[in-house]
């Protein structure tokens, strides 16, 4: 049985029913459907087909001879937390059929019933978990891309601060000193030298910013806040804007890589305010909003586009997506509110035990 099975190229269905003439019918009704049943006649049986065969939808009888169906359905979803059971028993009512939506059953339905609304049942339950298992794909797909976003920016913020950050430092150290000798010298020339010593050190101030803003290597050894506070002086720097943070609590303890999330979310919100929003005030604020950790960031510019896709228009599509994918990931809710007096306040609210194991997240207030 288990090569054909393993050959069949239709779904699998795991039918657990002990009267023989009902899985002979099942059987027959499913094979119709194009669907391949998978017969077990015993709890053990059933249990054993769970672990060896790739089933995502079952079928089952809640009275069987050697075990309780509730107890039975518990130990089904211990090991496939993915499978959707659908029971079907002759011994229907209200307090079974609630008992075991409460267990986690897919659906109920009577034997006395019709068998179309067994197959509906069934066809719907494949349906849940096409949906759920592609939703669970692209969000992994978004976990991997952002990944490997980190790993290429990391590699080139370092490639930038250790290979042309070290080139340009030598050569402002070269520039200085030509500049001291063309000074001692008394030669016209000196006054260049000196201006070219200041472009070279802005380019290493330039480089460095960059350098930080593709991987902000503070995170590793200061944490979130202080990697904050070094993006809101760039901010200042870099755009000529206010730029202001605020801490209620502290996110110093937090895992690097979720760290790394919430850096990317807000330096995300700064550039849209900065670049669609024509923002020239931007706060940040580190806080606890109804028991939550949460992290804003507030704007003063014209807001955000109204529709999909102006986003799309003007660039912000993507961007805003990967804030989203990156909320998604820390189990977060990112809230982008357009504010009556002008601007955009991006919300992202953390679950309630983010971080907790740690105690990561240390009110400033206590």
């Amino acid at each position: 049985m288990r090569a054909e099975v393993e050959k069949s190229p239709y779904p699998l269905v795991l039918v657990i029913e002990d009267e023989p003439s009902q899985l002979e019918s099942l059987s027959e009704i499913l094979e119709h459907e194009n669907l391949t049943p998978i017969c077990c006649a015993t709890g053990a049986e059933a249990l054993h087909a769970c672990i060896h065969y790739e089933v995502h939808v079952a079928i089952l009888d809640l009275h069987l001879s050697d075990i309780d169906g509730l107890e039975l359905l518990e130990q089904l979803l211990s090991h496939r937390r993915d499978l959707k059971v659908i029971i079907h028993t002759g011994y229907a009512s209200l307090d079974n059929a609630v008992a075991a939506i409460n267990h986690g059953a897919f659906a109920y339905v009577r034997k006395l019933d019709h068998v179309e609304e067994l197959l509906a049942h069934v066809h719907r339950a494949f349906h849940r978990y096409l949906a759920d298992h592609s939703e669970q794909l692209r969000k992994r797909l978004e976990r991997e891309i952002l990944e490997l976003s980190e790993r290429e920016q990391r590699r080139f913020g370092r490639d930038l601060h250790d290979g042309l950050g070290q080139l340009l430092t030598g050569t402002a150290l070269t520039s200085k000193l030509l500049a001291e000798k063309l000074a001692k010298q008394q030669r016209p020339e000196a006054k260049e030298a000196e201006r070219i010593v200041d472009l070279v050190n802005q380019a290493i101030r330039h480089t460095h910013d960059l350098a930080h803003s593709f991987y902000p290597e503070a995170l590793e050894s200061h944490g979130l806040g202080k990697a904050l506070e070094i993006l809101v002086a760039q901010v200042k720097t870099t755009f000529g804007i206010a730029c202001e943070l605020q801490s209620e609590i502290e996110y110093d303890g937090v895992a690097l890589t979720a760290a790394l999330h919430l850096y990317r979310i807000v330096q995300e919100a700064i550039t849209n305010a900065v670049k669609h929003g024509c923002a020239t005030a931007v706060v940040i604020r580190m806080k606890m909003t109804c028991g939550h950790p949460c992290l804003e960031v507030e704007d003063n510019g014209v807001g955000m586009p109204e529709t999909m896709d102006k986003m799309m228009d003007n660039g912000l599509g993507m961007g805003l997506n990967s804030m989203r994918a990156r909320a998604a990931i820390l189990g977060a809710t990112l809230n982008i509110v357009p504010l009556r007096t002008g601007g955009t306040l991006v919300e992202c609210r953390l679950p309630f035990d983010f971080d907790s194991d740690d105690e990561s997240l240390r009110s400033r207030r206590s």
